[in-house]
């Protein structure tokens, strides 16, 4: 098979990736099988903590076994999934349904930058990976934008019906990965845990630039994931229709898709350091305005969020890969990814803690504060000019 198809399909992988049609409603769903936000944000932490037990070790099976067999196995356990929320009403089957999400998830988590950029590395285009991924994520956002409107139609004939619907698009998933071509690349001799502890050295402690790039990703990554669920919350809060969920994720995933295509502009303009400055203060001041406002007038700072997320996805995904060796290269993308959901897991903690026992603006102001701290530390130790 030719490497050039590879990156018309993984474009077509991005799409059906971003085709999250049963999250725009989850919350509704959950409460008319009488459960809440707090049981929602407790069965996302359980997956968040299946992905932390795994995000390593499926890094070291997709650099081993291949990353194309590791994106078929994402899809079939992605679609057992959903077909798990279809087919169920109780709490045990949602338990079920959210720890192969986070196995899912896990498999998929580095694993499609990797291919593409091995993919260009092969072509001798490397120097084109920034602009892809840049694509690529606005082609996924998009998706997710036009999944919201898909997502309340489906909704509004019954709140189970989107999983059905996923689970079908999961199948596309496994179908178009089956059918890329798994590029040449190095492939690692060492053993599973001397692999492992040498992308793990290489990420978070030889590579200095490495090792700060991971922590500003992580920290921010962590607060654009956190607003995905407040958001939803915020929504519930002044009262949206369902149809108005739908509306609501449809404009914030087309400004996430329009941000990912504005990042080379972006960059161009201020530079690689300034722009991750930027991205800093918009991030961390964004929530100290939502600390402030009640009304439908937060809309605007959470659409901010997304703008951030937008932009610094297919940035860091490009810093990173230029600095990672092809052998361990899904690897230390996972390692990433790993810190990544240990601050949103210790995120979600602090921030649920403070809201609980004191005010929801605590809470905001809080998150603020620990967003901006380790990005700006990590930041101090960078310059990319």
């Amino acid at each position: 098979m030719s490497l050039e198809k590879n990156i018309s399909k993984l474009y077509i992988l991005r799409i059906l990736q971003g085709s999250w049609i049963s999250i725009p409603t989850i919350i509704l769903f959950y409460k008319s099988n009488s459960l809440g936000l707090s049981e929602l944000l407790a069965l996302k932490a359980l997956m968040s903590f299946v992905v932390i037990v795994l995000e390593i070790p499926s890094g070291y099976i997709a650099d081993k076994l291949g990353r194309k067999n590791t994106l078929i196995s994402a899809g079939l356990l992605w679609m057992i999934s959903n077909l798990l929320y279809y087919f169920n009403s109780t709490i045990i089957f949602f338990t079920l349904a959210e720890i192969f999400l986070g196995m899912a998830m896990s498999l998929v988590s580095g694993a499609d930058s990797a291919i593409l950029y091995d993919t260009l590395k092969n072509l001798n285009k490397d120097s084109e990976y920034k602009k892809l991924e840049s694509k690529m994520f606005s082609f996924q956002a998009f998706s997710e934008s036009f999944s919201g409107f898909i997502a309340a139609f489906l909704a509004s004939y019954s709140l189970k019906l989107p999983f059905l619907i996923h689970a079908i698009i999961n199948i596309g998933f496994v179908f178009i990965s089956l059918i890329l071509a798994e590029p040449k690349r190095e492939i690692s001799n060492l053993k599973t845990f001397a692999s492992l502890t040498k992308a793990t050295k290489v990420a978070l402690f030889d590579n200095l630039q490495l090792r700060y790039i991971t922590l500003f990703t992580a920290t921010s990554a962590a607060g654009t994931l956190l607003i995905v669920f407040k958001g939803q919350a915020f929504f519930e809060y002044i009262n949206l229709p369902i149809w108005g969920f739908g509306v609501a994720w449809c404009i914030l995933h087309i400004i996430l898709g329009l941000s990912a295509l504005s990042m080379n502009k972006i960059t161009e303009k201020f530079g690689t350091y300034k722009s991750l400055y930027l991205l800093t203060f918009v991030l961390s001041g964004s929530f100290l305005f939502l600390a402030l406002l009640k009304s439908i007038y937060a809309l605007v700072f959470i659409a901010l969020i997304y703008w951030v997320r937008g932009v610094r996805t297919p940035l860091i995904r490009t810093l990173m890969n230029e600095k990672i060796d092809s052998e361990l290269r899904a690897t230390t993308l996972s390692i990433s990814s790993f810190c990544f959901r240990i601050a949103f897991v210790l995120l979600a903690i602090i921030v649920g803690y403070t809201e609980h026992f004191y005010t929801l603006q605590a809470a905001l102001i809080l998150t603020a504060i620990l967003l901006f701290l380790p990005s700006f530390y990590a930041l101090r130790n960078l310059n990319f000019e």
